[in-house]
C-alpha cells in the first residue's frame, strides 16, 4: 500500500467509486496524478471499483510502456502493485453479475434518451452501473465521457472541475 493511511471501517465513510482513469493515476506519472495520490491518502476508506479495472489497468498501462511513459518492465510492476493492493483491502473489487448487467441496460437507456444523447462505451456501462448499485456518494474519474454519464446519474463528480484534469 503505497498511498493508503491505515483505514478501517467506522461505517461512517464516503463511498467514493473509482473509475479506471483515475486508478491508473496512482500508478503511472501522468500530470495531474498528485490530485489523485492526494485524494486517497486523505480517504478513509477503500477505493470501491469494477472488477473490469484489473483487465483496464492492464492494457493501459502495457500501452503507457510502450510509449515510453513507463520504463521497460514498468507495466507489469505497476499491475503486481494494483493486484496486491486488491489483495490487501486497499482496493475492492466489485465482481460483473446480473445485477450490474440488469442495471447496465437501465442505464444505457437513460443516457441514449438524454438530450442530447450520451453515446457511452460497454465498459463505461458496467462502471457507472457499478457505482450506482454500490450508492456511491462520488464517482472519481477522468474520462470526460464517464464522468458525463455519472452526472446524469446524480453522482458527484471528483474532481469537481474538469480544468484539473489532464
Amino acid at each position: 500500500m503505497r498511498f493508503w493511511p491505515s483505514f478501517g471501517p467506522t461505517g461512517t465513510e464516503a463511498m467514493d467509486y473509482w473509475d479506471t482513469s483515475a486508478l491508473v493515476k496512482l500508478y503511472a506519472p501522468e500530470s495531474d496524478s498528485e490530485y489523485f495520490i492526494q485524494r486517497i491518502a486523505r480517504q478513509a476508506a477503500p477505493i470501491m471499483t469494477s472488477a473490469i479495472a484489473e483487465t483496464e489497468m492492464a492494457a493501459t498501462l502495457v500501452r503507457k510502456e510502450l510509449a515510453g511513459a513507463l520504463p521497460r518492465g514498468g507495466s507489469s510492476r505497476a499491475l503486481a502493485e494494483f493486484r496486491s493492493d486488491s489483495r490487501s483491502g486497499a482496493i475492492i473489487l466489485i465482481p460483473y453479475g446480473a445485477q450490474i448487467a440488469s442495471e447496465t441496460e437501465r442505464i444505457a437507456r437513460l443516457a441514449a434518451e438524454s438530450m442530447p444523447p450520451l453515446l457511452i462505451r460497454s465498459l463505461d456501462l458496467i462502471h457507472a452501473a457499478s457505482a450506482s448499485l454500490l450508492g456511491a456518494d462520488a464517482f472519481v474519474g477522468s474520462d470526460k465521457r464517464l464522468r458525463d454519464l455519472a452526472s446524469l446519474l446524480g453522482l458527484r463528480l471528483v474532481p469537481t472541475v474538469a480544468s484539473t484534469l489532464s
